[in-house]
């Protein structure tokens, strides 16, 4: 499995500045297997999106301010943002056919003629 960088101060600047590269935040704690199976789904969408998907675990029991920022208040949560501002979201265990429609969707949504 792909070893997604953990959000932090060092690249919280960088990942608002991602430009239109989507990015899914993964709201994560240590102790959440829920969590671990979302990553696991995480690491196959980004493996089919690559280069236009990129994902960041923000394990909030470590890091509570960004999960207080997006209003996360259970895990697994994944917010996905493009330039700073919130395109979607997803509460809870999905099954991989959610994730990927909300991925597919925004990615169209970039790509589609204004």
């Amino acid at each position: 499995m792909t070893e997604f960088p953990i959000l932090n101060l060092d690249n919280w600047n960088k990942l608002l500045n991602s430009g239109s590269c989507l990015v899914m935040l993964v709201f994560e704690t240590s102790w959440s297997d829920s969590a671990q199976c979302v990553l696991e789904i995480a690491d196959e969408l980004f493996a089919q999106y690559r280069p236009e998907l990129s994902v960041v675990r923000v394990q909030i029991d470590r890091n509570p301010d960004p999960g207080k920022l997006f209003g996360v208040i259970s895990v697994p949560y994944a917010v996905f943002t493009r330039e700073a501002d919130v395109a979607g979201s997803v509460e809870g265990l999905q099954g991989h056919d959610v994730y990927e429609r909300v991925v597919a969707s925004l990615l169209e949504r970039t790509h589609a003629p204004a």
